[in-house]
This record gives C-alpha cells, sequence and structure tokens, in this order.
C-alpha cells in the first residue's frame, strides 16, 4: 500500500484525515498499524539514536525505584500524590518499551495517549493487558482531573483508587522489563 498525502488530507494541523486512518488502519499487524499512524501524525519518532536498551534499562530501574514512593504516601494519606506517582510510574515503564523498540513519543497534545497505544501495540503478543486502553484510559483520564484543575468537575481518588494505580504501574513495569529483557539479548 502507498498512502501519500497533501494538504488536502490534513484534518488539523499535521492530524491526516479519516482517509489516512481507514487505509493505515487496513493493513499490517497491530504494531505496524499503531506505528504508521502514529508516525503519520507526527506523534512518535523512529529516528532514535544511541543505545535505546540499555536507556530502556535505566528507564525502567528508574520506574521501579519510584514503585518505592508510591506506598508511603498511600500509608499518608496523600491519595493524590500517590496517584499521581503510579501513573508517571506507569507512563515511564510505558516509554522504556517503546524506546527498546527504536522509537520515542514527540512532545504535544496527546503524548500520553499515543505512549500508551504505542506500548499497548508493542506488547500484543505479551501475556498482559496493562496498556490497553480499558486501563490507559481510566489511570490517565484520572491523573488529567487531578491535575488540570476543573471546577465544574472536581475529582478525588480514594485510597482504592491509588492502591489500584499502584497496582496497575507494578504490573507495567514487571510486563516491560520481561520484554525489554527477553528482547534485549
Amino acid at each position: 500500500m502507498t498512502v501519500s498525502w497533501g494538504p488536502a488530507d490534513v484534518a488539523l494541523g499535521s492530524v491526516r484525515g479519516p482517509a489516512y486512518v481507514r487505509a493505515v488502519a487496513s493493513e499490517g499487524t497491530r504494531f505496524e498499524r499503531v506505528a504508521k499512524l502514529l508516525l503519520g501524525r507526527d506523534q512518535v519518532a523512529d529516528d532514535v539514536e544511541g543505545d535505546v536498551r540499555s536507556a530502556a534499562v535505566l528507564w525502567l530501574a528508574e520506574a521501579e525505584a519510584d514503585l518505592d514512593a508510591i506506598g508511603p504516601a498511600i500509608a499518608a494519606g496523600r491519595y493524590r500524590v500517590a496517584y499521581n506517582a503510579a501513573y508517571d510510574t506507569f507512563r515511564h515503564a510505558a516509554e522504556a518499551v517503546i524506546h527498546a523498540s527504536g522509537y520515542r513519543v514527540l512532545s504535544g497534545r496527546g503524548a500520553h495517549e499515543a505512549t500508551f497505544a504505542l506500548a499497548a501495540a508493542i506488547l500484543e503478543d505479551e501475556p498482559t493487558d496493562v496498556f490497553e486502553a480499558a486501563n490507559a484510559s481510566v489511570i490517565r483520564n484520572t491523573r488529567n482531573g487531578l491535575e488540570y484543575l476543573d471546577p465544574t468537575r472536581p475529582v478525588a481518588v480514594t485510597e482504592a483508587d491509588a492502591r489500584w494505580a499502584e497496582d496497575l504501574a507494578r504490573r507495567a513495569v514487571a510486563a516491560c522489563s520481561t520484554y525489554v529483557e527477553r528482547t534485549s539479548g
């Protein structure tokens, strides 16, 4: 398939229009489709230089160490802090697996959503659902509600919410660590 595009294909800014999305969605594995779509939207790059595996291992080690901060925040009743820390750890694990695969997510609107979509696609053959839309959307939307105050729709998290996010972050670090270790050799 050859996909070319010009000004007529652009829906908003650098985001390609529905015809492009339909063409991309019709071919290849889930990973190939997601990567092509995100590359076409200029949300990811595949020109990562340097030792991406070592960078991924280091990033995962940092994420694993960050897990240790979540429990004390929960114990202190700081559920928002714990939830945000779990979210960052979850995202860092996803970024590590993306880097290990030779990609990087570019900053901009929708970057975190792209991060989780690409990580889920990379891990499509792994025995985990950690980055699937149901999990990623809940943790991302809740975190956004905590970070970007909307007085008409305040968001609060409970201890149970913070523990769920901590568990999800732990599962993300474990799944990504297993993937990076398995694919590094």
